[in-house]
């Protein structure tokens, strides 16, 4: 088994996955999904918000180059909005308009209707040829705010140029049943992809790839088994934990000056209590068996989506997007 001396590392930029791949060309891979919604959908920690950033920058940096029908994405976290705290729609529509187009006083705001906030939001969206907007956090929104977002889809499509534009809702697992009470927004959700926590096999493909322990590590032998299964455990499958619990390891094994082992690395973890005791409920909610599956559509069956190896087998991508030109 390897032992490695480690020293802390600077943050680790986004490590590309074939998930990742997989997730981006159900986003943006067919034309039936303009003019629509797409949920992505899983706990915390499983890397839904790391997804979406990659594809934002991935479709910006085409984009920036000008590569042959590229376009460009823009991605935002909501805060949360509730009934009984103003108007709900021009809530959630300011806050869209001040991330994505220009930021808005309150008076500015004031002075503009639901209508006006919106189109705006297309306007700029045509302007700067932006074609997916990723709208994280979406379950803090109350039902009405969520349906305000069908305006924005509403106005693209019925201009008197019509643009292309998905909205990507992402949240955790109460989402779907929000947006199943919401007839405007549900009838537009035109697929549901499910993030499922990561097998063994999975971590250990990640973590090769950001940790020089782990890619030397032989999960062949009994030690290593025993390493990724610990760590495995202890993260739930989730890459949040994993990345938090090998930096934790890094920290104090370089303090100490000791080499990455098992032993030190039982010894260096000591997880935050509360954020332990969350991640137990989100998998006795019923992530840890939940299938990472995107709901079938006119054009698409049912396929699971999780990290594969090259020998499994793959179905063949659907049609592709009018704009999606950039890499699969």
């Amino acid at each position: 088994m390897p032992h490695i001396a480690i020293t802390p590392a600077a943050p680790r930029p986004i490590v590309e996955t074939p998930m990742m791949r997989e997730v981006r060309r159900r986003m943006l891979g067919k034309r039936s999904l303009e003019g629509r919604f797409v949920t992505l959908v899983g706990p915390a920690g499983v890397g839904k918000t790391t997804t979406a950033k990659w594809i934002e920058a991935t479709e910006n940096e085409n984009a920036d180059k000008a590569v042959p029908n590229s376009f460009r994405v823009a991605r935002m976290t909501l805060n949360t909005v509730q009934v009984g705290t103003g108007n709900v729609e021009k809530q959630v529509l300011t806050a869209v308009h001040s991330s994505v187009v220009a930021p808005l006083t309150a008076s500015a705001s004031r002075g503009l209707t639901a209508q006006a906030l919106a189109n705006n939001i297309v306007q700029y969206c045509q302007t700067t040829n932006t074609q997916l907007l990723i709208l994280d956090e979406a379950g803090r929104l109350c039902p009405e705010a969520l349906e305000a977002l069908t305006l924005v889809l509403q106005l693209a499509g019925d201009g008197a140029v019509p643009h292309s534009l998905t909205i990507a809702l992402v949240g955790m697992g109460a989402l779907p049943d929000l947006i199943k009470r919401i007839p405007q927004v549900r009838t537009r959700v035109a697929s549901t992809i499910y993030f499922r926590p990561y097998t063994a096999i999975d971590a250990h493909r990640l973590l090769s790839k950001v940790h020089p322990f782990f890619a030397q590590l032989d999960v062949e032998t009994t030690e290593g088994k025993e390493v990724l299964n610990w760590v495995h455990r202890k993260s739930h499958g989730l890459p949040r934990l994993m990345m938090r619990i090998v930096d934790a390891a890094d920290t104090v094994l370089a303090d100490q000056n000791q080499p990455f082992s098992l032993v030190a690395l039982k010894a260096a973890i000591s997880l935050d209590q509360d954020d332990q005791r969350r991640q137990d409920e989100d998998m006795e909610s019923g992530y840890a068996t939940s299938p990472m599956l995107s709901e079938p559509d006119a054009e698409d069956e049912e396929q699971e989506l999780t990290e594969r190896s090259e020998s499994t087998r793959r179905r063949a991508p659907s049609k592709r997007r009018r704009s999606a030109g950039s890499q699969s």
